[in-house]
């Protein structure tokens, strides 16, 4: 589970915005993504684990991505495809298109390549704080978007 992938040069700039511990420095995410090749580890979106009726039979992992941050696109997205590793990017859909994250024109291009796109609600607030009606909107309304937008 990632969340931000950033290169030395822009940490200062995720100061104050998201936890640094949940956030990937460039450089470090390629070794563990060219450690996963080497151990002939296979890559499945969460779609493809939950469409399988039993384990895969190969070694495999889930790589997955919260909330919508530019890196995924920058840096993540093209270490992904070099080594023709799919992925899950979960998205809050608000926030899409705001300095420092993803666009829809990301998403699509993303998704042409064989990513999957998910839901992690409208605003990105904790669902844990609210109300059972505030809860169904965050789902359904980020979840109507994605479809609308992505197909």
């Amino acid at each position: 589970m990632y969340h931000e992938i950033y290169r030395p040069e822009e940490r200062d700039r995720l100061r104050g915005l998201t936890n640094p511990s949940y956030n990937t420095e460039r450089d470090a995410f390629r070794k563990q993504m060219a450690w996963l090749f080497a151990n002939n580890v296979k890559t499945l979106t969460i779609d493809d684990l939950i469409s399988q009726k039993s384990p895969p039979e190969e070694r495999a992992i889930c790589l997955t991505f919260d909330d919508g941050w530019l890196g995924n696109y920058l840096h993540a997205y093209p270490i992904l495809k070099e080594y023709g590793f799919k992925a899950t990017f979960f998205v809050a859909t608000e926030l899409l298109g705001k300095p420092l994250y993803m666009t829809w024109e990301h998403l699509n291009q993303m998704k042409a390549s064989g990513m999957t796109i998910q839901s992690h609600t409208v605003t990105h607030r904790p669902l844990g704080r609210m109300e059972e009606k505030e809860i169904i909107f965050e789902l359904q309304e980020s979840k109507k978007a994605i479809e609308e937008k992505l197909g």
